[in-house]
């Protein structure tokens, strides 16, 4: 009887299956995408549309657009991204605009630039961001009224030196509250125009160059922030700064010398400084040639100052006057113990932080007077930098100041 050999049986394993591609950003809403590329400069979301025939048309939706020429005074300019704002403009769809930043300080034409300007406001833009400069001192670009009368605007970014501002008699800005301003203030009311006319204004950023002779007004009821960083060419005693804003919670100063030109008159500083009396934070920033008496005033001013920050620049100040006494009196950099103790450090102030602390005897006056008279004080924070090396000798002087809280820490960083 014959045996039969059995044969092994071979499975045949089953191809897998090709993993299916899927473009799974694609497939996502026409809003979803619009809010991606709302991130993106205008110039990259309009290269999607090459993508496929799904972006084709996304980019024109876009709430913000963003357009920067990249300016560089050296590199030879044609006329493409005048262009390239114009095509962008007339084809883009009829949806609103959200932000609109631009950034042109290579275009030459600015009746292009008032044509942008009014398309946007058209579209109801809530943030515009804009940043103009001229090629010569006789150039000099008028904000459309559309912009002052716009509804909409919420948040005006200006960065220029070549903006006239004449808005119209009433109903300006009646929803702005951000306004944020760079530039070089001439001598004459134009700025102040722009200040005068926000009714709604709660947060002021002022950067730049106060000219010769320039007095800088500020005129705001609802204002509740405002920072200022400004340095002059060629300072005069002339100078002055004005605030009227009563309801001002935070104040941050760094300026080159033009409170001192407050601080010389009394009775100008009186009028510059007002009763800050919801001030809870100031930041103030004192150069090498600023004298005390700002720092003084400002407490004095401010009943209700939780948090005082307070920062040395050293900075190399340049002032011509032909006024000798004035010259003097400009470079006297003394601590004067104030003639009252201000309210705030009686009852309110928490907080003090130093920063460039060099130990010099006005300095030293300054932080003893401070520890002594702040009833209140939990925290006094100095960084010293380079004076390290005589930190142990700062820190037991200052531990024999018989300070007026008996919770206050100092600490040396």
């Amino acid at each position: 009887m014959g045996s039969s050999q059995s044969k092994p049986l071979i499975l045949a394993k089953k191809p897998k299956p090709q993993a299916v591609v899927t473009d799974r950003i694609s497939e996502l809403p026409d809003a979803v995408l619009c809010h991606i590329l709302s991130f993106l400069p205008t110039k990259l979301a309009v290269r999607t549309s090459i993508l496929s025939t799904r972006w084709k048309n996304i980019w024109a939706s876009v709430h913000n657009l963003d357009f920067d020429d990249e300016y560089d005074p050296w590199i030879e300019r044609d006329d493409s991204f005048s262009m390239f704002v114009d095509r962008v403009l007339s084809f883009r769809d009829s949806a609103d605009i959200h932000k609109f930043r631009l950034h042109c300080s290579g275009v030459k034409d600015f009746s292009r630039i008032d044509g942008w300007i009014r398309t946007a406001i058209d579209r109801n833009a809530v943030e515009f961001d804009l940043r103009v400069y001229s090629y010569s001192d006789f150039q000099i670009f008028e904000l459309p009224q559309s912009l002052f009368m716009s509804k909409t605007l919420v948040v005006l970014k200006l960065n220029s030196d070549c903006l006239r501002y004449v808005p119209p008699k009433s109903g300006c800005f009646p929803s702005l509250k951000f306004l944020h301003v760079t530039g070089d203030y001439p001598a004459d009311e134009s700025i102040e125009k722009l200040f005068y006319c926000c009714p709604v204004l709660e947060d002021l950023t002022i950067d730049g160059v106060v000219r010769h002779d320039a007095d800088v007004y500020i005129s705001a009821p609802e204002l509740k922030t405002l920072r200022i960083s400004l340095s002059g060419e060629d300072f005069s005693p002339q100078n002055s700064f004005s605030i009227n804003a009563p309801k001002l919670e935070k104040l941050y100063v760094m300026e080159n010398g033009l409170s001192n030109y407050i601080v010389k008159n009394p009775k100008s500083l009186a009028c510059s400084v007002p009763a800050f009396d919801n001030l809870s934070e100031l930041k103030l920033v004192l150069h090498n040639c600023d004298n005390w008496e700002l720092l003084t005033e400002l407490l004095k001013r401010s009943p209700n100052l939780e948090y005082l920050v307070l920062e040395h620049n050293e900075v190399a100040c340049t002032i011509y006057s032909d006024d000798e006494e004035y010259f003097a009196e400009y470079f006297d950099h003394e601590w004067n113990t104030p003639e009252t103790v201000p309210v705030c450090l009686s009852a309110h102030l928490k907080s003090i932080t130093i920063r460039g602390f060099k130990g010099d005897s006005d300095e030293m006056e300054a932080a003893k007077y401070l520890l002594e008279k702040g009833k209140v004080l939990n925290k006094v924070t100095i960084y010293a930098g380079d004076l390290l090396c005589r930190r142990e000798e700062l820190d037991k002087e200052l531990e024999l100041i018989r300070r007026g809280s008996r919770t206050c820490r100092v600490e040396f960083f």
